[in-house]
């Protein structure tokens, strides 16, 4: 018997039939009907499957990427997440399914923590965890949708890494005062907006001439994460500061350009164990030590709630 489980602007359709149980999203009811009946109709039929023993575990990312991940909010991000497994670990997508075993995915995992894509960090325990998250939800579609013969699910013998509870790393004035003297002039307007504002790199390198709100002394966030447009308060001080750009692009230089001018920066001045991202850090902790309301502090960094504040960030309530 088929059910339909509607979610936002797609329709799961789910079977299950004599112990057989299949699932599969589609954009609309009557696609879902249609696949569903089908299914049935080869269920009772006892229709056998063939499979393809060379079938790798690229073949799988590229049918899951067609079939799932084009329908999710979250399909850039997933896309290229996807993407950058297939690149960086071809040992594993290239090696039949049927070949793997959760020793792969383990030795997987052992190779990933380490594969920062930034050395200012000393590991990548949640980007690792996501990467098997996704690993498992292929494998369940080839289990539970494409019945590709495949009995378990290897992922559920590979340990995710235990929950971070961040980091906080207090930044010095005198650090600042000399990141500030060593800095140029796009340099230093870069540190200034990650020190006063608390914002993502990616939302601070994309900011315009258009997105200060002169009149009530505010940015205005337009590529938020989760693609939310919100206001994040400025000071009078960054405000006659910014809006005295000359060019539409408050800051020339990209994000990563600024990640490598600022390794580059630390390792000169001897500061030790700093990264960008403490900024956000820092600002966060020193909106809550000012006693402000959680509210406030979440909605001007992009957060939810102390608790995703806490999280990620490794900040207290004191």
């Amino acid at each position: 018997m088929a059910t339909y489980i509607k979610t936002k602007n797609r329709v799961q359709a789910q079977v299950r039939l004599q112990g057989i149980k299949l699932f599969k999203t589609f954009p609309d009811k009557k696609s879902a009907r249609i696949w569903a009946l089908q299914k049935e109709q080869e269920i009772i039929r006892g229709k056998r499957i063939d499979v393809n023993k060379s079938l790798t575990l690229k073949d799988l990312f590229e049918r899951y990427k067609i079939e799932f991940t084009k329908f999710k909010i979250t399909k850039r991000k997933e896309t290229l997440q996807i993407d950058r497994i297939i690149k960086n670990y071809s040992w594993l997508v290239e090696t039949p399914i049927y070949h793997l075993t959760a020793s792969d995915f383990i030795k997987f995992k052992s190779l990933r923590v380490n594969d920062n894509g930034n050395s200012a960090s000393r590991n990548n325990f949640r980007a690792t965890n996501r990467d098997l998250i996704l690993l498992g939800a292929v494998y369940k579609k080839a289990i539970e949708v494409w019945n590709l013969g495949i009995e378990t699910n290897p992922l559920r013998l590979v340990d995710k890494f235990p929950n971070s509870r961040g980091r906080y790393r207090p930044i010095k004035f005198r650090e600042y005062r000399a990141l500030l003297r060593y800095a140029d002039s796009d340099f230093r307007k870069a540190l200034i907006i990650y020190r006063h504002t608390g914002m993502r790199p990616s939302e601070i390198h994309s900011l315009s001439l258009n997105d200060l709100d002169v009149e009530n002394q505010k940015i205005v966030i337009r590529k938020a994460k989760g693609n939310k447009t919100r206001l994040v308060d400025c000071t009078k001080f960054l405000m006659n500061y910014l809006k005295e750009t000359k060019n539409n692009k408050l800051i020339p230089i990209t994000q990563n350009g600024f990640r490598l001018r600022f390794k580059r920066a630390i390792n000169n001045l001897d500061i030790k164990d700093l990264m960008p991202y403490d900024f956000r850090r820092a600002r966060i902790q020193k909106l809550i030590d000012a006693n402000k309301p959680i509210g406030y502090v979440a909605q001007q960094v992009g957060h939810s709630s102390f608790a995703m504040l806490g999280k990620y960030y490794g900040i207290s309530l004191r």
